[in-house]
């Protein structure tokens, strides 16, 4: 696939598939990046995987509630029939002709998300991201690493500018503090934060909190939202340009090595494993 080169700016009505082929690094290679192996994330972009089931919900989601006027093209419920039968089968290729290009949702998951719009409308936070400016939504932005002059890129999904709030709906297992915590840790929406608002700053000179709305994919689809606080932003901020210097030497060298760089390393064991077993200065007195 062709790569495009934007110059920096702000992008407003740009498709996941153009953007994909803008030539700049994002968040989510350099996360993979930080996570496996240079290795890793050349096969990545050389064949990139197929999207999942929740990558398609959470994706219907955001146009549910960001882009509402994009949702019928985009999506549509599928008819329950059983396929094992002569007019399953029939119904269900007549369905697939009407696709066009939309990806099919279930009954039940059609009514599932209804649940999660109608549980975020009770949020405090949505009052952020309703009678917004549809030109602030599902912006794409471009700028130039100061520090590495590196291009990169950043799809926002809401910018309140007149508060100077990024706001970001993530859908979850656990929206507790304790549980979206571990998500944040876990997928490194930290990162994220850190390098979408270091990406607007470069561009517009404003310095933004970013929001976090998360719901939770399971009813009662509980939700909450969390505001990123100095010390999350600095942690993400190292972890983005610790991996984007990895990323800059990988792509000037053309080399992508796997763990260790391919050399024999040493295997410790973890203290949990050597405690169990009594081992070293880790035995258990009887």
């Amino acid at each position: 696939m062709e790569k495009i080169l934007k110059e920096p700016g702000i992008y407003a009505n740009v498709t996941y598939e153009e953007y994909f082929q803008w030539d700049a690094i994002n968040n989510s290679v350099l996360w993979k990046l930080k996570t496996s192996s240079p290795m890793h994330v050349k096969h990545y972009l050389d064949f990139p995987p197929a999207s999942t089931d929740a990558l398609r919900i959470g994706s219907a989601l955001h146009i549910m509630v960001l882009e509402p006027q994009l949702f019928d093209s985009r999506f549509v419920v599928a008819p329950k029939v059983d396929r094992r039968t002569k007019i399953g089968k029939e119904t269900w290729a007549a369905f697939e002709e009407t696709l066009n290009g939309r990806q099919a949702l279930t009954l039940a998951e059609s009514a599932n998300l209804t649940q999660m719009y109608d549980a975020l409308k009770r949020q405090e936070a949505y009052q952020y991201i309703t009678g917004r400016l549809d030109e602030d939504t599902e912006l794409a932005i471009v700028w130039d690493d100061e520090v590495t002059g590196l291009r990169c890129k950043a799809k926002l999904d809401y910018a309140r500018r007149d508060s100077y709030i990024l706001c970001d709906l993530k859908t979850t297992g656990d929206a507790s503090e304790r549980g979206f915590r571990s998500s944040v840790e876990k997928y490194g929406y930290y990162q994220q934060a850190a390098m979408y608002t270091d990406g607007w700053a470069a561009l517009t000179g404003d310095q933004c909190s970013f929001l976090f709305i998360a719901i939770e994919k399971d009813a009662p689809h509980c939700g909450c939202a969390y505001d990123t606080d100095e010390n999350t932003f600095q942690a993400g901020r190292n972890s983005y340009r610790e991996a984007m210097k990895l990323w800059k030497h990988c792509v000037e060298t053309d080399t992508w090595p796997g763990y260790n760089d391919g050399e024999v390393a040493l295997l410790t064991s973890s203290p949990w494993l050597l405690t169990r077993e009594s081992v070293g200065s880790h035995q258990v007195t009887p």
